[in-house]
């Protein structure tokens, strides 16, 4: 099939339109039931269709990484579907689970040693893409133009929260954290996926202000705390080679730089709005200093949400209630009606681990957790340092870094979590195989 020009042409075609849409909740969506179809889905579809001509042609078919731990885990969410209040959600969460699942089996279908740079190529762009709107929706409000899908401000309607596609702030830079680290870990090892280094130094300084301008504070300071540890590697590198790298060094230079300067601009651009005379705008809406001044303050409200998530885990410690099933339980065990989604949606779990344990128990927590670990492994096995590691080390390393935001956020299933999911499976298998001294089919 790699011969096949029109096949590589759709394939990409459908990779990139996955990749920009993975985000989109607020965008392109219709809703059905109470639940969000998204456009992402029609190119899911799509993928599902080229891989199965793949199997029919070639007579191919491969298993990812750890998937019999994956299954045995959506199994038990597929069975936990009657332990609810309100099962029809249960029902669309494992349908939702299954399409997000799905779209590993197309990546590690439809990429190979063939396409693998091109494919990374449009991952990188996707995000990039994704920041440049986010700027816009900076801009365009502080100039005179419509805002375009803000959903919280700071000053309204002059100084805004930007969101991107995601349904809030907090959602825009989960999802950037899982891009942003990656591109700065490729960058660092020399490998830009046929882009010019100028331009993925662009690409990362973009991103940076994009989360900037999104005023996540937890997710700036994930981004800090990943930014510390990748000074420490970078310096131990070049200690060990006993030479300097510009690459590298610039590479971590720039974020830091782009960090302080966002910080004061922010501040000085709420000063030329407002006489308000509190302190920096990043410590606004934290409780730490003031009263919370806009409708994004959180921080209470989640750590109430992960005590009522790991509550129903207590109640449901065996049996699980199920992907679908934790924000009807939260809201039966406060006595709010549980007759549809809408119902049900402002009791939503937070901490997508204690949502794993309360939807499929302790048996479905453990194999979960080994799944994750099948896929993570490789970065410590030296056998497998060939040359596709390149691309997985920092595929791993960015859903690392995107998983820990999601520690106080929600939910498993964001599509762009699968996304990331699938390039580290495919990266996965094409290492296996490369380890062999084999091509990787295609």
């Amino acid at each position: 099939m790699e011969k096949n020009r029109i096949f590589r042409i759709l394939s990409s075609f459908m990779f990139i339109m996955v990749f920009l849409t993975s985000s989109f909740d607020i965008f392109g969506s219709i809703i059905l039931l109470g639940f969000n179809l998204r456009v992402m889905y029609v190119f899911i579809f799509m993928g599902a269709v080229l891989s199965l001509i793949y199997w029919i042609k070639e007579k191919k078919f491969f298993w990812p990484e750890g998937f019999i731990f994956l299954g045995a885990w959506a199994l038990l969410i597929f069975l936990f579907i009657p332990n609810t209040p309100l099962i029809i959600r249960n029902v669309g969460y494992a349908v939702w689970l299954a399409i997000n699942i799905s779209f590993i089996f197309i990546s590690i279908t439809l990429i190979n040693s063939g396409n693998i740079k091109t494919v990374m190529r449009l991952y990188i762009l996707s995000f990039f893409a994704m920041a440049v709107f986010g700027i816009v929706q900076y801009i365009t409000p502080q100039i005179g133009l419509p805002p375009v899908g803000i959903r919280q401000w700071w000053i309204h309607p002059f100084l805004p929260r930007i969101n991107g596609f995601s349904y809030e702030p907090s959602y825009y830079a989960t999802y950037l954290l899982f891009g942003l680290p990656m591109t700065i870990l490729l960058l660092s090892k020399g490998e830009t996926a046929g882009l010019k280094k100028w331009f993925m130094f662009a690409i990362i300084s973009v991103e940076v202000v994009a989360l900037m301008l999104c005023s996540s504070r937890i997710g700036i300071l994930v981004f800090a705390v990943f930014l510390f540890g990748f000074l420490i590697y970078t310096v131990v590198r070049q200690i060990k080679k006993r030479e300097f790298d510009l690459t590298s060094s610039l590479t971590f230079a720039i974020p830091v730089a782009l960090i302080f300067l966002s910080f004061a601009w922010m501040d000085l651009r709420m000063k030329m709005i407002t006489e308000d005379p509190s302190s920096s705008i990043y410590l606004r809406d934290t409780g730490l200093t003031e009263d919370d001044i806009t409708q994004g303050n959180s921080f209470k409200a989640r750590i109430g949400a992960m005590v009522k998530t790991f509550e129903v885990f207590t109640k449901n410690p065996v049996i699980g209630v199920s992907l679908g099933g934790i924000a009807p339980w939260i809201a039966a065990m406060e006595g709010a009606p549980v007759n549809s989604n809408t119902d049900v949606k402002p009791y939503e779990g937070i901490n997508v681990l204690f949502e794993v344990l309360a939807a499929s128990g302790v048996i479905g927590f453990i194999l979960f957790i080994i799944y994750m670990i099948r896929i993570s492994r490789f970065v410590l096995l030296k056998e497998y340092n060939n040359g596709l590691r390149k691309y997985y080390t920092p595929l791993l390393f960015g859903f690392i870094v995107g998983f820990v935001m999601l520690l106080e956020n929600q939910n498993i299933l964001r599509p762009y979590v699968w996304v990331h999911i699938a390039m580290i499976s495919a990266a996965i298998r094409m290492m296996i195989i490369e380890r062999k001294g084999a091509s990787v089919p295609a």
